[in-house]
């Protein structure tokens, strides 16, 4: 019998969920709390300037919680890259500070691409 285990998209999209709740949760009567989403299809995925989807359409869809600053997002699209993977999911946390008139934005983002084969570099940090 084997253990169940969630798909890893999932518990990244849980934990964005979760700390947009915890931000939800820290608004006090003076900041504001805003919420913002989008959903998307593209002739093709592009990212960083590389076709991601094998020229082919992609879907896509994000949202944004940001509270006093501090904010947690979570993005993800189809694609098709040579690696296997057949998305890519993007999770985010970070504050957007403003110091000396100059804005400023401190992030943590895991990157994964689920489907790829074994040997591939496909769950990454980026600070």
């Amino acid at each position: 019998m084997s253990a169940f285990r969630l798909p890893r998209p999932l518990i990244q999209l849980s934990f964005a969920a979760g700390a947009a709740f915890f931000l939800s949760g820290a608004a006090s009567g003076a900041t504001a709390q805003s919420f913002s989403g989008q959903i998307g299809l593209a002739s093709e995925y592009v990212g960083k300037g590389l076709g991601k989807s094998d020229d082919h359409p992609a879907v896509s869809g994000s949202f944004e919680v940001e509270n006093g600053g501090f904010y947690a997002s979570a993005f993800a699209s189809s694609a098709d890259v040579s690696s296997g993977a057949h998305a890519e999911v993007i999770t985010a946390v970070g504050y957007r500070p403003t110091f000396g008139g100059m804005k400023f934005d401190l992030q943590v983002m895991n990157r994964d691409l689920p489907g790829t084969r074994g040997g591939v570099d496909s769950h990454y940090w980026e600070y």
